[in-house]
């Protein structure tokens, strides 16, 4: 099984900032706010990003802002979506790890106030399962419905817009994109 996938497809797309919070998952940590941040995104941003599917599956997917601000983002799984494709804009030389619950252990979970579906999980019962670094331009599939983290250099920042469903799969939207990688066009 695979939990990720790169895109044969570059973006030219560029930040766009937004005060129009949707969704925040994270602490106060004495030092501020830490964690990742959802936004909506201006209209032209939207478009374009929807725009790399086809016309038919447009309606499925939402897209938004991804700030995250904390250095370590636990093992967790993503509330609300089965699927991210991410058009990285900065990375913050931040390596995703996917991981699996070790064979023979339950995993060990927990929930932020507003996680539903979603849940942070005990690394101590996890495995690496796999990991990538993402360049500035590049876009890439994530399955969000297993365990990943996420590792970000120092004081760094990394954003990327986010087209996210519902009620797609990972599996479905690496079908689906690989006619938008077939069209050459991000």
């Amino acid at each position: 099984m695979t939990f990720f996938k790169k895109l044969n497809l570059l973006h030219d797309l560029t930040f766009f900032p937004s005060s129009d919070l949707m969704l925040s998952f994270g602490e106060d940590t004495g030092h501020g706010w830490q964690g990742i941040r959802y936004y909506a995104v201006h209209s032209d941003i939207r478009d374009a990003v929807l725009n790399t599917l086809p016309a038919d599956y447009r309606s499925k997917f939402g897209v938004s802002l991804m700030i995250i601000n904390k250095m370590e983002l636990p093992a967790h799984t993503d509330n609300g979506i089965l699927v991210s494709v991410n058009f990285y804009i900065e990375t913050a030389d931040a390596i995703t790890k996917f991981h699996k619950v070790k064979t023979g252990q339950q995993a060990k979970t927990r929930k932020l106030e507003n996680q539903d579906d979603g849940a942070i999980f005990d690394a101590a019962c996890l495995d690496l399962a796999g990991e990538f670094k993402a360049n500035k331009n590049e876009v890439w599939v994530l399955n969000v419905k297993e365990p990943h983290s996420v590792s970000c250099s120092t004081n760094s920042i990394r954003t990327a817009y986010c087209l996210q469903s519902n009620v797609v799969s990972y599996e479905q939207t690496l079908n689906i994109t690989r006619r938008t990688e077939e069209r050459g066009q991000a």
